[in-house]
């Protein structure tokens, strides 16, 4: 199935400013979950039907509409049977990757969704909106419609970067339906695109290879945080907040977010000062560093996030310096989220909303709690005691 479009920074700007985006929200904002646009598994049989529909409701008028009607429906037939025959064909920077056509992108290369946001008499113009056909026009606005869609779908405060090669990304810290703690990372740039109709693109579909996930396993974002704080100290992370001097205005800012609560029983914990200490166990020693190779300089790490069923994410530090959570065999590690040190804020805000919007199973309180902990000089005095009193040095 397909859940989502690339759309890229210039074809999101053209919608935001020809007011294009406003009117696809409102469409999309008259239904209540599930919308028009989460019709779930369709046959390739359902093809010839949206087309036909669009028509009916007088779009595409003008044109030929026997050869137009003939020469579309039997495209999006030849994808929808034969998606693997008819994929989508980006060039990425490492080369040319393809992903296979989906009877669910039929309703986008259609424009059925956008059919329902404009007009026909709209589309009528020789370049409508600036698109160089009305069909153009209508496909962007049906892929806005779900990336617009799958967005709502995942909540929590995003963020948007790019590296210095140009590649734009957009991360953001939420939880899944059981409150399980969620970071999606995803590779927003706007690679040149052929769609499975062998046409040239302004968006493409979304690959696997686009997205980077942290799917961890219940309440796991003390875990997290204390990871972050021993990276940042550990590296010497450029951070405006995840110091002595600026953790109180954070601190004090996220408080007024309020505090939502999940529908779970640890949701209601708040504050537990047993679990920040041993959460905080280990962390005066050094995170494990990986090379460009997947190999680790020395033994496990101090952190560990598990994910359903087996296994789970170790915490190290990449090869740039970026904050990285790993799986896999000892010998050989796969990444699955790379957080470079520049984000790190913004990493740990995000994770600071989702613990208010009660996304994940922690609430704000214990994760401030931690903050203040790590910086009043209570965690080293604590650590101190303890290695003491189990004799390690």
């Amino acid at each position: 199935m397909r859940f989502n479009y690339v759309l890229g920074e210039e074809l999101e700007k053209r919608l935001d400013e020809t007011g294009l985006t406003k009117r696809i929200s409102a469409y999309l904002k008259q239904y209540e979950n599930p919308t028009p646009v989460d019709r779930g598994y369709i046959m390739d049989t359902d093809v010839p039907g949206f087309v036909e529909d669009m028509i009916e409701r007088g779009h595409f008028a003008g044109k030929d509409l026997e050869g137009f009607r003939r020469d579309l429906r039997s495209n999006l037939i030849r994808m929808a049977e034969d998606g693997e025959r008819h994929p989508w064909i980006v060039q990425k920077r490492n080369g040319e990757e393809k992903e296979n056509g989906e009877c669910e992108d039929a309703l986008v290369l259609s424009g059925f969704y956008g059919s329902f946001v404009v007009t026909p008499e709209e589309m009528k113009a020789d370049r409508p909106y600036g698109f160089s056909s009305a069909l153009e026009a209508m496909q962007c606005i049906s892929a806005m419609a779900v990336s617009l869609n799958h967005l709502n779908m995942i909540r929590g405060k995003r963020w948007r970067s790019k590296t210095e090669n140009g590649q734009a990304y957009e991360s953001v810290v939420s939880g899944d339906m059981n409150l399980d703690l969620r970071i999606y990372r995803e590779d927003i740039t706007a690679y040149p695109a052929i769609n499975p109709l062998g046409e040239t693109s302004l968006f493409r579909a979304e690959m696997d290879s686009d997205r980077q996930i942290l799917g961890a396993y219940h309440s796991t974002e003390p875990t997290l945080l204390a990871a972050i704080l021993s990276y940042a100290e550990q590296t010497g992370a450029h951070s405006k907040i995840l110091t002595k001097e600026g953790y109180r205005k954070f601190l004090a800012d996220a408080v007024e977010q309020g505090q939502r609560i999940g529908a779970a029983t640890e949701c209601f914990n708040g504050v537990d000062e047993h679990r920040i200490l041993m959460t905080f166990i280990g962390s005066d020693l050094p995170l494990p560093r990986i090379n460009q190779a997947g190999e680790v300089d020395r033994g496990r790490s101090n952190y560990f996030i598990p994910r359903m069923g087996e296994g789970g994410y170790e915490v190290v530090i990449g090869p740039e310096g970026s904050l990285v959570f790993v799986g896999g065999e000892q010998s050989k590690k796969v990444v699955g989220l790379s957080i470079p040190p520049a984000e790190i804020d913004l990493l740990v805000e995000s994770l600071f909303t989702q613990a208010s919007m009660g996304l994940g199973r922690t609430q704000a309180s214990m994760l401030a709690a931690m903050v203040e902990y790590k910086f009043s000089g209570r965690l080293e005095t604590d650590l101190r005691n303890l290695n003491e009193r189990i004799g390690r040095e």
